[in-house]
């Protein structure tokens, strides 16, 4: 009986090439449905909001349609662009002074800018990243402005402000959601490349220097 050669040893059949072959193709379907479906669940039902470019544009290039009723021009001792909080509070401060003859543009549906909120059926809740920390006894228009939307319901003799529950935040400041969970912080700290993570610490430590300045 001949004995087999090293070559021998290393053929495979057409069958086994074939169930090796469909093994493998089915590992690989099989990985990437489990991938898909992970990145499915994983993702959350948000939709991104932004400034709306497009009015933007039909106003630069003279587009925009105006209904009939709406004036062509009109004269105001002050103009305010832009419906964020800045030009929220101007408005708010000319009013309490008894200036009326001001207008405030917004180029969205509705004024808010990053202090725009939303509602559904849940609750309500805030579009922007931003938290204003709790006003200071220097802070005087803003603790002014607490007072009149209800935030600061009173103000002591020395100065402490008793302000409302309802609007305080016990959550941490910012939150980063990545990799389908959230992390304390905006700046991602897992993920990262050796090399971003040192970019990131040099960032930070370069910051820290200025400040000690």
């Amino acid at each position: 009986m001949p004995k087999p050669s090293d070559s021998d040893d290393n053929k495979i059949s057409r069958s086994a090439f074939l169930k090796a072959l469909l093994g493998l193709t089915m590992a690989g379907v099989t990985g990437k449905f489990l991938y898909d479906r992970y990145n499915t669940l994983a993702r959350m039902p948000v939709r991104l909001l932004g400034p709306s470019m497009d009015f933007g544009h039909m106003v630069r290039d003279g587009s925009l349609k105006l209904d009939s009723n709406t004036p062509v021009s009109k004269k105001v001792k002050v103009l305010i662009i832009g419906g964020g909080i800045a030009g929220l509070s101007a408005g708010w401060w000319l009013k309490r002074e008894g200036v009326e003859d001001f207008m405030l543009l917004e180029l969205e549906a509705k004024p808010g800018g990053n202090s725009s909120s939303g509602e559904n059926k849940v609750s309500a809740y805030p579009r922007g990243a931003h938290y204003i920390p709790l006003a200071n006894a220097e802070s005087t228009y803003v603790r002014m402005l607490f007072q009149e939307l209800g935030i600061i319901e009173s103000i002591d003799a020395g100065g402490m402000a008793t302000y409302n529950d309802l609007y305080l935040c016990h959550d941490p400041e910012e939150r980063l959601f990545k990799d389908g969970s959230f992390q304390e912080g905006l700046v991602p700290n897992r993920g990262l490349r050796p090399e971003e993570k040192a970019e990131i610490e040099r960032f930070f430590k370069v910051i820290i220097d200025y400040r000690n300045k």
